[in-house]
């Protein structure tokens, strides 16, 4: 997802469009994930293993989501 915002670039110096890309978490697929693991668990005790790990991985997968923005790039030049 493209994220663009309008700032004031030093090296054209003149306000112009800036835009960083971000990542997006499919929160629907973790909860299809983990619906599905609740009706494998049911069937196979061992898996409810699964069911109770997968919530910290679904939260890993956010937070390494919020560390990883990366900073508005100038359209015009590529400057920060």
């Amino acid at each position: 997802m493209l994220q663009q915002t309008q700032k004031f670039c030093r090296t054209c110096n003149r306000p112009t469009l800036h835009t960083r890309n971000r990542y997006r978490v499919p929160h629907l697929s973790h909860l299809v994930f983990m619906l599905v693991l609740i009706v494998v668990a049911i069937i196979f005790p061992l898996a409810w293993l699964a069911v109770i790990l997968w919530p910290f991985m679904w939260l890993l997968h956010c937070m390494a989501n919020l560390f990883s923005l990366t900073p508005y790039r100038c359209q015009q030049c590529g400057g920060r």
